[in-house]
């Protein structure tokens, strides 16, 4: 199952290419599977070594430890890379480090450079919060180089509104910002039709990487205060990542096991069949950029359960969804209880985040990619 960004950079390119552009995705080695090269609708997609194979076997994407060996070693073949081949121009996902590392800060002559963020802190306490010391480390000093101009950047694009209006506070890269928000390919997801009587499983969905941000842990915890009142819900998270055996002994401690379920994460094409078989989508997040399991939820009809964060604020009115507090177990399974008593304001809800979910498309995104 891809995040975000892995998703934007696909929709895009695909989109590019059919528009008659030649496109070429480089990137570092995340999955011991993975071809060197191959040809995807229309575009080729490039995967270089930056780690030895066993290293990719110990530590595969959605690990920190791959994204760290691509930003600090992809730009040694990459430039190689450059020199042989001609291009226009080089876009690069900064989440949270440049992939180009130190080639973002040197000028490619007659490369355009832009720069897609997804979710970037602006503090460094919430750098190592949710990437640990090391990587927040690197990836605060990143924020910094980028918000000072010292990347040479020609265009930053912000997938989230909140994002582009803190990054236009700094002037050294104010005029370099644009906000264009991720799109939906609508026609792919379908009307959730799941309903539940009275007495039956009720049953959730959590989707993403296994990763603290995600906040997966607080889901387990409003398991442990429903346990007693709700016992047929059921919770099911979706995704791999290296937070899942804390996760699994949380909900051991907790003796709700036997309601928690972890899943394997599945190819993306396969999400719109996934969404149809649960009642709810609960996202606890702590941070999110513009969060595409939210936007596909909201086009599949499913009534959806979430932090009150900005990006998620940005997406929905709150009469859209139902908001929880940050960080907090007990609130989310306040609101789960509320939601599963009040079906109707709930399905209205649902109903609303659809329209809204109409409002975001790819082809647009991409077209508006290319004009930037």
């Amino acid at each position: 199952m891809e995040g975000g960004a892995e998703t934007r950079t696909k929709e895009v390119a695909f989109r590019a290419a059919k528009l008659g552009h030649e496109i070429t995705i480089y990137c570092g080695k995340t999955n011991i599977d993975e071809q060197a090269e191959v040809l995807v609708n229309q575009v080729k997609v490039i995967h270089k070594k930056v780690m030895p194979d066993w290293l990719v076997r110990r530590f595969p994407y959605p690990s920190y430890v791959s994204m760290a060996a691509a930003s600090l070693f992809l730009f040694i073949p990459l430039l190689s890379f450059l020199k042989r081949e001609r291009y226009d121009v080089i876009r690069e996902d900064f989440a949270p480090f440049p992939p180009t590392g130190p080639l973002a800060l040197v000028r490619l002559l007659g490369l355009k450079r832009i720069a897609m963020a997804h979710n970037l802190s602006s503090t460094l306490k919430g750098w190592t919060k949710f990437y640990g010391p090391i990587y927040g480390l690197a990836g605060y000093l990143a924020y910094r180089l980028l918000v000072s101009g010292r990347f040479k950047y020609d265009r930053i694009v912000c997938a989230a509104r909140f994002l582009a209006e803190d990054l236009k506070r700094h002037p050294n890269i104010s005029d370099k910002v644009a906000y264009i928000p991720n799109g939906i390919n609508l026609n792919d997801f379908k009307r959730n039709g799941v309903k539940r009587e009275q007495g039956e499983t009720i049953r959730l969905l959590c989707a993403g990487r296994l990763v603290e941000l995600k906040g997966f842990r607080f889901a387990i915890e409003a398991m442990g205060y429903l346990k007693n009142e709700y016992p047929q819900v059921k919770l099911d998270i979706l995704g791999k990542g290296p937070a899942k055996e804390s996760l699994a002994q949380l909900s051991e401690k907790l003796g709700v096991s036997h309601m928690v379920r972890f899943l394997a994460p599945v190819d993306h094409s396969e999400m719109s069949r996934v969404y149809n078989e649960y009642q709810f989508l609960v996202m606890p997040s702590l941070t999110e950029g513009f969060p595409m399991t939210l936007i596909e939820a909201m086009a599949s009809h499913l009534p959806i359960v979430a932090t009150d964060i900005p990006a998620v604020r940005a997406v929905l009115p709150p009469e859209s969804a139902t908001l929880v507090m940050k960080e907090n177990g007990r609130d989310l399974a306040e609101k789960l209880k509320w939601a599963f008593e009040n079906p109707e304001p709930v399905r209205r809800g649902a109903d609303k985040a659809y329209e809204i979910a109409k409002e975001y498309d790819w082809d647009q995104t991409t077209i508006e990619e290319i004009e930037h």
